[in-house]
This record gives structure tokens, C-alpha cells and sequence, in this order.
């Protein structure tokens, strides 16, 4: 509250005496211009100066820590991201395969594996259930040109 005391009886104060030299000099002629200039550059150096005396050394401790939680943020929101994608990717393709065996007549339970890459893909599979040869040969087929996973990656039980 002192700062701002002192610094509104500065103002106050280069006010006062830019008035009286002003009053003094008088407000005609070439004198009078020149005067007003140097009272309103000596007025706005006294408004202006305490800004140039603040510190803001505090300012980057606080963006840092500011930063640091939006990292962290964005951090967790990929995640949360890549998860729901894997399992979004896993739903679909379980599904796909299921829909492709129930054409088949077949009866299957299927869990994708999905690789660990940016964007998760199918890269194995686990197939259990009573399948006759045929349909066993077109869903490994399918699975194959389809889906991209090897038939040494495709687990049958």
C-alpha cells in the first residue's frame, strides 16, 4: 500500500511542477511548444518508470509450473486416446471375425492381439471352437488377406 502511496504523490507531484514551469515559461510561441514537449516527456517518464522496475522473476516459476501440468495432461489424454483406439480396433476386428464365421455356420470365441506400434493393429488371434477343415481353411484364408495376420499367428483350439 506504501508503493502505491508514493508512487500516485510522485505523479502528483511531477504534475505540480510541470504546471508551474509551464505557467511560468507560458504556452506561446516556440518557448512555450518546447516546454509543454519536456513537461509531457518528464509527466510520462514519471507515469511510466515503476513499470520498468518490475521484477517478474517469480513469472517463469510460475509458467513452468503451468506447463509441466499441461505435459502431463496432454500426456495422459494420449493415452487415454491410443486405449480407446486399441480397444476400438480389438471390438471390430473380433467382430469381423465373428461375422465372417456365423456365415461360415460356425460357432467360434475370438480374441485379437493387437501390436504395441502408434497405431495398434491386429497381430495375432486366438480362435476357439469346433471347426470343420472347409471352414477352417476359408476363415484362416480370410483372416490372412483381410486382416493381415500370418497363419503362424493364428492360434486355433
Amino acid at each position: 500500500m506504501d508503493g502505491i502511496k508514493t508512487y500516485l504523490l510522485g505523479v502528483m507531484g511531477a504534475a505540480v511542477i510541470c504546471g508551474i514551469v509551464i505557467r511560468m515559461i507560458g504556452e506561446k510561441g516556440t518557448q512555450g511548444a518546447m516546454t509543454k514537449l519536456i513537461a509531457g516527456l518528464f509527466l510520462a517518464f514519471t507515469v511510466i518508470r515503476p513499470v520498468a522496475n518490475i521484477r517478474l522473476d517469480g513469472l517463469s516459476d510460475f509458467t513452468a509450473a503451468y506447463s509441466a501440468a499441461g505435459e502431463q495432461a496432454a500426456a495422459a489424454g494420449e493415452s487415454l486416446t491410443k486405449d480407446a483406439l486399441a480397444a476400438s480396433i480389438k471390438a471390430q476386428t473380433e467382430a469381423y471375425i465373428l461375422d465372417k464365421a456365423a456365415a461360415l455356420q460356425v460357432e467360434l470365441e475370438v480374441d485379437v492381439t493387437l501390436s504395441d506400434g502408434d497405431i495398434p493393429t491386429p497381430s495375432a488371434v486366438l480362435l476357439s471352437g469346433k471347426v470343420s477343415p472347409y471352414a477352417k481353411a476359408r476363415l484362416q484364408k480370410m483372416i490372412t488377406d483381410d486382416l493381415g495376420i500370418d497363419k503362424e499367428r493364428q492360434t486355433w483350439t
